[in-house]
């Protein structure tokens, strides 16, 4: 181990050859002397000693105990005073300056030996506190949780790098002060305050969520707070975007199984509306041109026109309604739209757009993009029908970056928002908008179905629909869908042409009043017609005469076998026997499965009696 290196600031000389012999004697290295403190410093720049003794009474303008204050500033070098002063003042000054011993002279060489050893291994001891100190701070700075310390009394005594981002406020503006009377004067009384002197109190931990809404801490907090001899510890975190995910994720769940709802009730009104429409529809072929009779029936064939709509849009929010997809620009068909609805938007809104025509096409179905651009119009214009405003459409391609709580993956969307300046969505009315039959309008003004059904159309379409909205400034959608693959391909509608025929049909509904309707009406125009509401009773039907029938029409939803299990087993039994397939309700059943399977057409309820027409007459080559 090598010898310590001892410098002696002292301006008697004979003090200094006793000390020097000393040291010697001792087996310390002599690192030289100095008469003044401005001498000392000038030395220790040019050559740093392990240790100073320095004597307190010094020529110059600076006596010992300031020259070492001066030291202590800007090396870290143990200072020992020797000194034949033991005033209080004295000993009170020289402690600030925290030296590592004090001896009154005169000094034995035992003594001076054991004094040097200790201030020595207690720098050293010092210096490695304070490397794992920094050790510490560093690790303490680098962690995303905001982290302080306070006392006893509250006063703040460490402030993390990242408590400095999370609250704006850095380290030097804060430590020193008390936490709720100087620091953060806003979270005095808050609920901060009582859960950090509970977990002091009881010296126990505590955690917990809150939101804060005093300026400028506006935000959702976690919080854990650790008791400790001296005080508290608290770890803490904004939450904020996590809480938004989450909600968002909670409201999407609730949208399913509200949906999974109106799938069924939607199913039993089809049901209904299938025998209105037949019955109705039936008695317009009978009665007379220019009856009264006729005009009463036309309005509740209306109705039920109106009624099926309602039902498309409920099936539309449950995700069960068909869906024709095709590669579709959005550009034109916005303008399209636009072009509309400025023939019907009055002079005191205007309407703008900033459309980029270049952006790639998305696959989807046109007329429910068509309802999502009407629907939010609308919603635009209520929402600034008496005051007037600006409405702006604006679309253009994002790169989105997949999120934890989001289904969006990371890739290329088209970003269309639809915004207006009218009165804004308050706070708490923002979470229940895409609810279906929410609404803020006046009676006779909307069904409450809008939002919902455009929440629903861009789920199917596997986008996303987010909402930004300020009282009386007015409210935003950013709606994304994702972009087209390049091998995507137009699927192309197939035109069917009416002509009447003839044949034996099998007619299978476990609802009686909906296969008579069938009845009356395909009798009507040149069919021989059987009906069974029993399924079962129509497998053993067609079982015992297979080739009496020339094409089945069969209801989803029976008691006994499913459409699709029953025209698996006719099948079996003839295999060239065209099937139409009806259900109100296809959560377990689509048009491209129940192709699949061999089934020739498929339908949701209420059948368009012409159009069920126009397919039986196609598949019987009529």
């Amino acid at each position: 181990m090598s010898k310590a290196k001892i410098l002696i600031v002292e301006d008697e000389p004979t003090i200094v050859l006793l000390l020097k012999s000393q040291l010697r004697l001792l087996g310390y290295e002599f690192a030289g002397t100095a008469s003044t403190g401005q001498e000392a410093l000038q030395k220790i720049k040019k050559s740093p000693p392990d240790l100073i003794l320095m004597d307190v009474i010094l020529e110059g303008e600076n006596d010992g105990i300031e020259s070492a204050s001066q030291i202590k500033a800007s090396f870290e070098i143990p200072v020992v005073y020797i000194t034949g002063h033991s005033d209080k003042s004295i000993v009170e000054r020289a402690k600030l300056t925290e030296p590592f011993g004090y001896l009154i002279k005169p000094v034995g060489k035992k003594e001076l030996q054991a004094t040097i050893e200790m201030a020595l291994y207690k720098h050293e001891a010092d210096k490695k506190l304070k490397k794992l100190t920094r050790r510490l701070n560093n690790t303490l700075d680098s962690i995303s949780d905001g982290f302080l310390t306070l006392d006893k009394n509250f006063i703040v005594r460490y402030f993390n790098k990242s408590a400095e981002k999370l609250l704006g406020r850095k380290a030097e503006e804060v430590l020193g002060l008390h936490l709720f009377e100087e620091a953060f004067k806003e979270a005095k009384g808050s609920v901060f305050e009582e859960k950090y002197r509970n977990a002091l109190k009881e010296n126990q931990f505590v955690s917990f969520e809150t939101y804060f809404g005093n300026s400028p801490y506006e935000n959702w907090y976690e919080i854990r707070v650790y008791p400790y001899e001296e005080g508290i510890t608290i770890y803490f975190q904004v939450i904020t975007k996590r809480k938004q995910l989450e909600k968002q994720l909670r409201h999407s769940q609730k949208m399913d199984a509200l949906g999974t709802m109106a799938g069924g009730i939607a199913h039993e009104f089809n049901n209904i509306l299938a025998v209105i429409q037949g019955y109705s529809g039936l008695l317009l072929h009978k009665l007379p041109e220019g009856s009264p009779e006729k005009s009463y029936v036309e309005g509740v064939h209306a109705a039920g026109e109106r009624a099926a709509n309602l039902t498309r849009q409920i099936l539309t929010f449950s995700r069960m309604d068909d869906q024709i997809r095709c590669v579709q620009y959005m550009a034109p068909l916005i303008k399209e739209t636009l072009q509309m609805m400025r023939a019907t938007t009055p002079v005191t809104i205007d309407i703008q757009h900033d459309l980029n025509v270049n952006c790639p096409p998305i696959l989807a179905d046109t007329n429910q993009i068509h309802q999502v651009l009407i629907n939010l119009y609308n919603n635009a214009f209520h929402a600034m029908e008496k005051t007037g405003g600006v409405l702006k459409v604006c679309l253009q391609e994002e790169t989105y970056e997949e999120s934890l709580f989001s289904k969006l993956k990371t890739g290329s969307y088209l970003k269309l928002t639809v915004s207006d300046t009218g009165c804004g969505i308050a706070p708490g009315e923002q979470e229940r908008i895409f609810d279906p039959f929410f609404t803020t309008k006046e009676v006779g003004k909307g069904t409450g179905l809008g939002l919902s059904v455009v929440h629903s159309i861009i789920d199917q379409h596997d986008g996303l629909i987010i909402v930004e909205s300020e009282v009386n400034k007015g409210t935003s959608f950013h709606i994304y869908f994702p972009v087209a693959h390049d091998d995507t391909e137009e699927e192309q509608k197939e035109e069917i042409t009416i002509s009447p025929g003839g044949g034996h049909l099998l007619i299978i509904d476990d609802e009686v009043t909906i296969t008579a309707v069938y009845k009356e009406i395909l009798r009507d125009i040149g069919y021989t017609i059987t009906v069974f509401n029993d399924e079962l009773e129509a497998l053993a039907a067609f079982q015992a005469n297979p080739q009496h029938f020339d094409l089945v029409f069969t209801d989803y939803t029976m008691p006994h076998l499913t459409g699709d299990q029953l025209s698996l087993e006719l099948l079996k039994i003839r295999p060239n026997i065209p099937i139409v397939l009806a259900t109100g309700y296809h959560s377990a059943i689509s048009e491209s499965k129940a192709k699949s399977l061999g089934i020739s057409e498929f339908f949701m309820k209420p059948v368009d009696t012409n159009k069920l027409i126009q397919v039986i007459n196609r598949l019987l080559g009529n």
